[in-house]
């Protein structure tokens, strides 16, 4: 109990170096994943078309400007390869892009 009371007593004695301290390294936190981000965001192409279907026809996506950038199709149809259940909403899976991306 000695110990804990000591390092309370260390802890009300120097605030403001400890507050400081966690300012720091919370900033250079902060500091890396901005970093991170903008990096990725740089190495990357920032424009995708998203495309949430039911069977419909693509022959659009091959046609220019379309055919320019990369395409993520969500088919809530028959589909062998993808199992995502049909939500009967778009935005389901527009905004289900954005967050799996970053």
């Amino acid at each position: 109990m000695e110990l804990v009371s000591q390092i309370i007593d260390y802890i009300k004695k120097n605030k403001i170096e400890i507050i400081i301290v966690l300012a720091v390294i919370i900033f250079f936190i902060i500091m890396y994943k901005f970093r991170y981000l903008i990096e990725t965001l740089q190495n990357k192409n920032t424009i995708e078309i998203v495309v949430s279907r039911y069977n419909e026809e693509l022959k659009w996506l091959n046609e220019d400007p379309f055919s320019r950038y990369p395409v993520i199709c969500y088919n809530k149809g028959v589909n062998e390869n993808y199992k995502i259940k049909n939500m009967k909403i778009e935005i389901f899976f527009f905004l289900f892009s954005i967050s799996f991306d970053f």
